[in-house]
């Protein structure tokens, strides 16, 4: 039975609907009225029973608009917003950039550096970098991508003046940059909106991956326990927690850290912020920061000459696939080969090759620990073969 039931909500189907229009007319007019799809009651019936689908339809999206499941758009926006989760919008990445800059000299905010292998990854300087001295001088600035964008900034890599100022000498980034986080599809915020109205539950581990989680720029949380008491096998001390973060700033996941752990429990971990109390008493918060490890691929492809798409672009692509992976995912070559075939022009992908170092590919999918986070951090790390 179509409509509310005990089980959901059903809508009719188009041909239901005019079965009931045919039945009503021939019980109104008499068993040989015509409506047949070239009559002029059938085509009515049609164009009736079209538009009375739409309104089905838009009655069980209505239904479905109530259920973090079946939700789409705005709908799953607002229902997730019930239990205080927010659609997140693109992020852009950070990074903090050494320009060298001329004597006497101002490098104006809004200039933009970038990464030579990768002309896509573009940082725009966020304020003036001025040199006040009378010799060439590095001057430290914060930069902002260009465009929201998942792909890393590996250190020393974003070493390319993409507009040009006068007394603007060179760049470089000396650590790796945040890189962006894409703006919440429907699935991500689903996820997002469990993970934090767990966090508003009793459990101390998922409290804090909650509040980890809304960090800005902060990617992925894990979060440990050593409930016992004594020492446990990784190293963390007894009534203790050790939380993974990936991405966001340091100071800031220290502060929702402390703001979120219960009192008297230790944190643990190899990066550590200090963070005043609610009576201005500075405390030490340790808290853990995967350690990134560079890939190297050999993909080998054909192409097709007429739509050659370029190794750059099959580079670019291939990279892409790991902006996704999780800290202590496995890379799998299935997923660069599946990247690569998308890519306009390539026919086919013959092998795939991974390796921790440029002569040491193996065709194999390649593990890391649960601390550690495969990258691809520049094109250079992919190697193209045309076969």
């Amino acid at each position: 039975m179509a409509g509310l039931t005990v089980t959901g909500f059903e809508a009719k189907s188009y041909a239901d609907i005019v079965s009931g229009f045919e039945t009503r007319q021939r019980a109104a007019f008499g068993a040989d009225f015509d409506t047949s799809a070239e009559s002029p009651a059938g085509v009515l019936n049609g164009i009736m029973g079209a538009a009375a689908r739409e309104l089905w339809e838009a009655g069980a999206g209505l239904f479905a608009a109530f259920d973090r499941d079946g939700a789409t758009g705005q709908s799953l926006t607002q229902v997730a917003a019930l239990t205080g989760t927010t659609r997140r919008g693109a992020q852009l990445g950070r990074v903090r950039l050494a320009l060298t800059v001329a004597a006497g000299a101002t490098v104006p905010a809004g200039s933009v550096a970038d990464v030579l292998t990768d002309p896509t990854s573009r940082w725009v300087t966020l304020t003036d970098a001025v040199n006040a001295t009378a010799s060439e001088a590095t001057v430290t600035v914060e930069a902002e991508q260009e465009t929201a964008g998942t792909l890393p900034a590996a250190a020393t890599t974003i070493g390319h003046i993409a507009t040009p100022v006068a007394g603007w000498v060179g760049v470089t980034n000396l650590a790796a940059a945040s890189p962006g986080i894409a703006a919440d599809t429907d699935p991500v915020l689903r996820r997002r909106a469990e993970t934090e109205l767990q966090g508003a539950g009793t459990t101390p581990a998922e409290a804090i991956r909650a509040a980890l989680l809304r960090v800005p720029l902060v990617a992925e949380v894990v979060v440990w326990e050593n409930t016992g008491d004594l020492t446990d096998a990784d190293s963390r001390p007894p009534h203790s927690v050790e939380a993974m973060a990936r991405g966001g700033d340091d100071n800031a996941i220290a502060a929702a850290l402390w703001a979120t752990k219960a009192r008297g429990i230790a944190t643990y971990g190899s990066t550590s912020k200090t963070v005043l109390d609610e009576q201005g008493r500075a405390h030490v918060v340790r808290f853990t920061r995967p350690a990134d490890v560079n890939v190297w691929t050999v993909v080998q492809v054909s192409v097709n000459a007429r739509l050659d798409p370029g190794d750059e672009a099959i580079k670019t692509a291939v990279r892409a696939a790991f902006a996704d992976l999780g800290t202590g995912e496995l890379v799998r070559r299935a997923a660069v080969s599946c990247a690569a075939l998308n890519v306009r022009g390539v026919t086919n992908v013959l092998a795939v090759r991974l390796g921790l170092a440029s002569d040491m590919a193996y065709a194999s999918d390649l593990a890391v620990t649960a601390r550690q986070r495969a990258m691809s951090p520049d094109n250079t790390f992919v190697t193209v073969q045309r076969v």
